[in-house]
């Protein structure tokens, strides 16, 4: 660039021109020269390699893969030059600023007029505008893949939510329920039966309860279930030793009496009579001594447990009654039609069906020869005959008809549940899983066959750090099976994972995570639901959180993130990558976090 200042006038006055001296002046600053010179000259001055790749794709490919030289460059700007030609005569220009000629092509380098640059942009302008729009898009790509996970995992925890405040509302009424059947249990046994009629000394007392106070702060669940499991065995090895050759648990026939549950918790016994009718029952070993429980349902959505005690000869008794029994049959028939507590309705009316394992080492007929049946897992040639079997073995004709409509097992279609996936393998849905924290429950629905004449979904659920698949089938006009067993349900899906939801099935490990909530009224949370887009194979976890497939740098960059960056040697001597952190165990990740606080903040973060 070159400036100049040039006087209009000698007189120092606005709009006075004189044109000879400014003519003067420009004469003897060399501007007319200059000028001169640039129109002649060659101010652009390029080399091979720049100047090709620049603007080859205006004539070739982009992805032509030729290196810029002097035979190269010569036939661009031949090209170009032909192709402006045929630009300036489709226009009638013919302007000198136009054309594209006299051009040089040096040993290294490519010679420009000063105008021929700012026409060869001109013809790459609109591939400019396009590589914007592509740029915007990919953006937009790249956006919505960060935005989608972090969308994902708000709505999961959203649910864990619910499922909270659920377990949390189930177990205030478990607890009245508790506090109720103590109060009974005193009013009707009386304090000498349950041995409070003699108070403690008050020395006593309070050892008792600072040995309780430090007993409930140095809780362990880990050795607690570990004992508990211990117990458990011992329990098996006498029910299998001292109570199976009684055969007082089946029929004349061998089969177990549908009222016989085996080895299961006051819990799952919960969990069973949820949704049962007043006077539903069943009879249970216990989990903690060697003895059997009866669990029942009673008026107002309560759960009442008996101890069933051992009479001097040989039989059986509900602790509290005076009434003896021979063998359970016995004893059921009798409550059946007599209230357990005098005075009350407290009669057993129908038995909860057992559809799970007894947990006792024995089938649903036993043979009673007092010893565990041989365990027999499925050769891969019978597990692939069943496969065919559930997914080909009913279709009638010739299965040529046309696949069932959405419409017709789903209750909304259009957005459809954030729980359901197209055909995904089982790998992928457990991948899935793990990217979104295994948190126990927590499930997806994927589909396997949707045929003219029937569907069938995989239910994958994780708990205890675990994976679980189960099959839901539903004919054109029949009920849903779980597992190929019926149950009670024939309308949508949505119904059926609903009461998966409110009850814990005995087919499944643990009741499933809660639904999303709704936004409350007048709040408008996108996040909450999927679009319709969403059966995809399943959202890719955030750059935010580590994923199965992040490296050890990546853990380290999350700790840092949370604050924990004083841990980061501990990772990296321990060579904690995504997969090995999602697999780890809280022993393991204690060893190298060692403050609660941190602690807990990690494993949240986490999830």
């Amino acid at each position: 660039h070159f400036v100049r200042c040039i006087k209009p006038n000698a007189v120092k006055k606005p709009k006075a021109w004189e044109q000879e001296m400014v003519l003067r002046q420009l004469t003897y600053t060399g501007m007319l020269q200059t000028v001169k010179m640039r129109r002649e000259g060659y101010p652009f001055r390029i080399p091979f390699a720049e100047f090709f790749n620049s603007y080859h794709g205006t004539v070739f490919e982009f992805s032509t893969h030729v290196k810029g030289n002097a035979a190269t460059c010569t036939e661009l700007l031949e090209r170009l030059e032909a192709a402006v030609e045929q630009q300036r005569s489709e226009r009638g220009d013919t302007t000198l600023t136009s054309k594209l000629s006299n051009w040089k092509v040096a040993k290294t380098m490519v010679f420009l007029k000063y105008w021929q640059l700012d026409l060869l942009n001109s013809m790459t302008h609109p591939f400019e505008v396009a590589a914007v729009k592509i740029q915007t898009c990919f953006r937009r790509h790249l956006a919505m893949r960060r935005y989608l996970p972090m969308k994902e995992k708000y709505a999961d925890e959203c649910a864990m939510a619910a499922t909270l405040i659920g377990d949390i509302r189930n177990n205030m009424d478990r607890v009245w329920g508790f506090e109720q059947t103590i109060v009974e249990e005193e009013v009707r046994r009386g304090p000498i039966d349950l041995g409070i009629s003699k108070p403690l000394p008050e020395k006593e007392l309070k050892k008792a309860e600072k040995a309780m106070q430090k007993g409930a702060g140095e809780v362990n669940q880990r050795k607690f279930e570990k004992d508990l499991n211990k117990v458990k065995k011992g329990v098996v090895k006498w029910w299998i030793k001292i109570e199976r050759s009684k055969g007082f648990h089946v029929d004349e026939n061998g089969l177990v009496h549908p009222w016989f549950h085996g080895l299961i918790s006051r819990t799952e016994a919960e969990d069973y009579l949820f949704d049962q009718p007043s006077g539903a029952f069943l009879i249970r070993v216990s989990e903690r001594v060697h003895g059997y429980a009866l669990s029942f349902r009673v008026h107002g959505n309560r759960i009442r447990h008996y101890k069933l005690g051992f009479s001097a000869g040989g039989g059986y008794t509900i602790v509290g009654n005076a009434e003896e029994f021979g063998s359970l049959e016995e004893l059921v028939l009798y409550f059946q039609s007599h209230p357990i507590t005098a005075g009350d309705d407290d009669v057993l009316t129908e038995p909860v069906q057992f559809e799970h394992d007894l947990g006792l080492g024995i089938s649903h007929s036993d043979d009673i020869r007092g010893k565990r049946p041989p365990t027999r897992s499925m050769s891969k040639e019978e597990r692939a005959d069943k496969s065919k079997t559930i997914f080909h073995g009913n279709d009638s004709g010739n299965g040529s008809g046309e696949p069932m409509t959405y419409d017709l097992f789903l209750a909304t279609v259009d957005p459809q549940p954030r729980w359901l996936r197209d055909k995904i393998s089982r790998q992928a849905a457990e991948d899935e899983l793990e990217d979104r924290g295994m948190v126990d429950g927590r499930f997806l629905v994927r589909e396997k066959l949707r045929s003219h004449d029937r569907v069938v979904f995989a239910l994958s659920v994780s708990f205890r750090k675990k994976f679980y698949h189960h099959l839901l089938m539903r004919p054109f006009a029949g009920q849903w099976q779980l597992d190929e067993k019926p149950i009670d349900f024939s309308g949508p899906l949505e119904e059926v994972i609903a009461y998966l939801q409110r009850k814990k099935s005995p087919r499944l490990a643990s009741v499933l995570e809660a639904e999303v909530p709704e936004a409350p009224d007048g709040v408008v949370d996108s996040a909450l639901h999927h679009p319709s887009a969403s059966r995809q194979s399943g959202p890719k976890r955030s750059n935010l959180v580590p994923s199965s497939s992040s490296t050890v740098d990546d853990v380290v960059a999350w700790l840092a993130s949370l604050g924990l960056a004083k841990y980061a040697g501990g990772f990296y001597k321990a060579k904690f990558d995504g997969r090995k952190l999602h697999k780890a165990n809280e022993k393991q990740l204690r060893k190298i976090v060692k403050s609660e606080d941190d602690y807990v903040l990690m494993v949240r973060a986490l999830r």
